[in-house]
């Protein structure tokens, strides 16, 4: 998957809805552009805005999850890659993407290094309308 993609994904999600959320003009352009690698919690404040669910599922399981917050999609990643036997070395070797998982209770995480991260484990994003 690729941002470009998501950007795809999402216009046909919103459709004609109105934003209804306090992300700028500016990080929403750049999502729905695909302009930048851009913070998972600004895609999460997107799809909340415009009543989206946010969803990883699991290709090999067919099993999805929902995201509602940032911690979330760490969470989600640290049990898929725990049931995979997966590591943040792995993933660099595959993707040349850090993946650092939260510290001190933040967590920052860019759309590129979640679909390094999602690509190697076999997920991918969805989007749902609500």
């Amino acid at each position: 998957m690729t941002t470009q993609l998501i950007a795809e994904r999402l216009k046909a999600a919103c459709g004609d809805r109105q934003f209804d959320g306090q992300l700028s003009g500016y990080a929403r352009m750049t999502i729905l552009e695909a302009r930048a690698n851009y913070p998972v919690s600004n895609l999460i404040s997107f799809c909340q805005g415009f009543h989206i669910q946010f969803v990883i599922t699991d290709w090999t399981t067919c099993e999805s999850y929902d995201v509602d917050d940032i911690m979330d999609v760490h969470n989600i990643i640290s049990m898929l890659m725990e049931r995979y036997d997966v590591d943040e070395k792995l993933v660099y070797r595959k993707t040349e993407k850090h993946y650092t998982a939260p510290k001190d209770g933040k967590a920052p995480l860019s759309i590129e290094t979640l679909l390094a991260v999602l690509n190697v484990m076999r997920c991918k994003l969805e989007f749902i309308q609500t």
